[in-house]
């Protein structure tokens, strides 16, 4: 099916600039704290016309937004000066909530989409879609909107060994004010497929954005392995259940634990028999 880029990207945009508003008026306290907390700008999607004609469409799910998303050296340094001093989610309390998303999600998802795959992730979703033949057309979001710079964490236990890792105070407050932008993004994109590259410790973030009885198998995510490195998840919404999804740890840990080449095949496989 294909979508009408327009109609998508202005309920995107919506999406987003209704989130942003509510979190500089009544979450402002939080923002603050996301602020202090030295957390990156968020990754706000903008659907593309190869996605939106794409036969096969699929949504890959990472775990948190770094920085690779953010502004370059050379912006922030024309805004703050001293990169020492750069707290990234400080820009969107600069500019208006039209300017941020149109800033967000038209120039840096397009730079983003447009850079070299160099990162694990990036060479993992492009292998995917070069044996698919789909080279550009699948989209990519997060669990979590934003990272957190580790030079200004204060302790908490961490989802993973990742220094981008948010710490648990950062992760009530993502849950809080970002948690509806998943499940909507989804409803947005209408995903043929959904390949959750997250890791089993992000499950719980998962089904608390998805809510709970969306998900029918997310308590059995946990038991991925190496040796079965790939779970299947059952949407029983029926805004959902026409999705195939599958749940699997991120390229970093595949890579690591040299099942990368293993899990592509799985993927590969289980898309092409549609």
């Amino acid at each position: 099916m294909t979508l009408d880029l327009k109609k998508v990207n202005g309920e995107l945009f919506n999406l987003y600039f209704e989130c942003i508003k509510k979190l500089k008026t009544e979450n402002k306290d939080d923002l603050k704290k996301l602020i202090d907390k030295g957390c990156t700008n968020l990754l706000l999607l903008k659907c593309t016309e190869r996605y939106a004609k794409a036969k096969i469409k699929i949504l890959f799910v990472g775990q948190e937004t770094q920085s690779y998303i953010a502004m370059d050296n050379e912006e922030k340094e024309a805004i703050w000066g001293s990169l020492d001093k750069v707290k990234e989610l400080e820009h969107i309390t600069m500019i208006s909530e039209e300017d941020y998303v149109k800033k967000y999600q038209d120039d840096e998802y397009e730079k983003y989409l447009s850079k070299p795959r160099n990162s694990n992730f990036q060479k993992f979703v492009k292998n995917i879609e070069r044996e698919l033949h789909l080279e550009g057309s699948s989209m990519i979001t997060n669990v979590f909107k934003c990272a957190q710079d580790p030079k200004f964490k204060e302790g908490g236990k961490k989802l993973r060994s990742s220094k981008f890792a948010p710490d648990d105070e950062v992760v009530k407050i993502i849950l809080k004010c970002f948690g509806c932008l998943l499940k909507e993004e989804i409803k947005i994109l209408k995903p043929d497929y959904i390949i959750f590259l997250s890791g089993p410790k992000y499950v719980d973030c998962v089904r608390k954005q998805l809510n709970s009885t969306d998900v029918a198998s997310f308590n059995n995510s946990h038991c991925i392995s190496s040796e079965d490195p790939i779970k299947k998840e059952n949407f029983v919404n029926s805004e959902f259940k026409d999705i195939k999804s599958y749940y699997t740890y991120h390229p970093r840990f595949l890579k690591k634990e040299k099942i990368d080449e293993k899990v592509k095949k799985i993927i590969v496989s289980l898309i092409k028999k549609k």
